[in-house]
This record gives structure tokens, sequence and C-alpha cells, in this order.
């Protein structure tokens, strides 16, 4: 789930790509390589039955599955200087911070560090929705983990199901995270099962509210996955989504149409669970639905659930 690499590995073919760049980054910008970079994965929540904050017994329930797109961080000692590799006009080294530096922030201050030079690669735009800075906290608190040796003193403020994905996720399952307490992982073996999320990104403007559950739904949707029964699990993400964003509902209707097995709204995107045979039709007919309202054509990432 978590990687690490040092600043001689950011050359070996082995290190991931991306890892490699936001490493050379980091040297450009500072005059020596980063002591770490980390990476971890992004999140779906793909049910949630309550509000999302942090160690709240009555924070809700909630099911997530990682994807391989998360946050990069380079980090090595120094004053600090935090660089966005997603904003090349941000720089951050006193006062009030841009959004993206927050929980770069927030991660150091749960270790007790006030300086550091990073790099932060958030691999996702952030007009997806998708990224929420759980992502980033952790690699963050990873690496001074690794360079410090000492835990973080607290969890990241905010999004819990994201944030305990981002640390716990593993290849081929899904979480549900509890607003106390630790996850439990049950199977979504996408590709034994001929199955993927289809990430519709379409463009949406503004923020889209996030839906709220029942904790039946989410517990029964676990309950479908232990029964490795994936086509009742599309309906049951069905029965998750929120009418609302005209653009959104009508590519989940076309998804739907064309052989997805259900979906909905994550972020400001549409997710749909698809049969790989029917993927290309699923994307030929969001593309032919969304013309001409939508402002430039979807966008697509077809995932599985990642982690370790």
């Amino acid at each position: 789930m978590i990687s690490t690499i040092d600043s001689r590995a950011a050359a070996e073919p082995a290190a991931a790509p991306d890892a490699r760049i936001t490493a050379y980054v980091f040297e450009r910008i500072f005059g020596h390589g980063p002591g770490r970079v980390r990476h971890v994965p992004g999140t779906l929540t793909l049910l949630n039955s309550g509000p999302a904050h942090t160690g709240r017994a009555n924070a809700g329930r909630a099911l997530t599955v990682a994807i391989p797109w998360g946050a990069i961080v380079a980090l090595g000692a120094g004053p600090l200087d935090l660089y966005s590799m997603n904003h090349h006009a941000d720089r951050h080294t006193e006062g009030v911070p841009p959004g993206w530096a927050v929980p770069a922030l927030a991660a150091l201050h749960a270790h007790g560090v006030y300086a550091a030079q990073m790099v932060v690669n958030r691999e996702l735009p952030v007009e997806t929705g998708l990224p929420n800075g759980a992502e980033t906290f952790c690699a963050v608190s990873q690496a001074l983990q690794d360079l410090h040796g000492l835990p973080a003193l607290r969890e990241a403020d905010g999004d819990r199901p994201a944030y305990m994905t981002a640390l716990h996720a593993q290849r081929g399952k899904a979480l549900i995270v509890n607003g106390i307490g630790p996850v439990e992982h049950v199977p979504c073996d996408l590709v034994a099962a001929g199955l993927r999320f289809l990430i519709i990104e379409a463009g949406v403007r503004g923020s889209v509210p996030a839906a709220r559950c029942h904790r039946l739904l989410v517990d029964t949707a676990a309950a479908a996955l232990r029964a490795r029964d994936l086509n009742s699990f599309g309906t049951l993400l069905d029965r998750g989504h929120v009418r609302g964003q005209r653009a959104l509902d009508l590519a989940l209707d076309s998804a739907r149409e064309a052989g997805a097995l259900g979906g909905l709204v994550v972020g400001r995107c549409a997710v749909a669970l698809v049969p790989v045979t029917a993927v290309h039709r699923v994307r030929k007919s969001v593309k032919a639905s969304l013309a001409g309202l939508a402002r430039r054509p979807p966008r697509f990432l077809t995932a599985v659930p990642a982690g370790r």
C-alpha cells in the first residue's frame, strides 16, 4: 500500500515512475535529494451512513475502497518550504497556507515537526472531488515516521474513512470503517469477477453534496461482498445514489443501460460497477449522452481495489 524510496532508489527502474518524478522535482527545487518519498492510495467512499469526523462513536459506518491514485510526498530536512506539483505558482514558507498545504502541515505538527522541505504531488485533479487531504496527511506522516521513528500523535482531522483507507487498504478488498475502532476488510476481488469500477469525471462545476445512507445499506452491501454477490452489490450501489446533479445522473443512467451493474456519485464523479467486456460500450454510451450538455467530453478511469 505505502511505498518508500530514498533519493538513490528514485533513479532505479523498480521505483514507481511518479515517485521518481516527484523525487526529481524535489532535487531540482532544493538542490539535494529527499530523505524519503512516500505514496499512499486515494479513496472511494462508496457508502457512508453518517458524518465522517475522526474518532467519534456516532460518526457512522462507511464502506470504502482504495484506488491507485492518491498522494506522493518527497520530504527532506531543512527550513519550512512546501512546493506543490499541482499548483506550480504555489510555494508555502510562512503565513496562511494554501489549501493543498494544510494536511501536510497538520501531519508535520502531529509529529511535533515545524521545519521541513517537501514536494506534494496529488495524482488526481482536485476538480474530481476525490482528493480530500487524507492521502497527503498519511504520506507525510509515513515519511516522518521513517525519518524520525516516531508515530503520529493523532489521526487526521476530518474524513476518517479516507484516512483509515489510506493506511489500511488491501488489494482486492473493501473496508468497513466505523467512527472508532479498527477497520474490517471484506472481499472485493473485481479482477477475479471480471469487473471494474469506471470513474466518470464529467466536468461538473462546484460542489456536489456528499450522500448519506442508512447504516443498514452499508451492512447489506458488506454482506453482499462477503457472499461474493457482486450483482447484488451493484444494485445496492444504485440504492445509495442520490439524484440531483443532472450530468452525473445522466452518466449513471447511460452506464446502466449499456451494461453497468450499478453506480453512484463519489466526490464530483460518477462511479459505475462495470463488466470488463462492457467498459468500451459504457464509455461510448456515456459520451453520447453527455454530448452538448457538459462543457467538455467526460474523462474516464478504470480501477480495482488497490492496496498492499
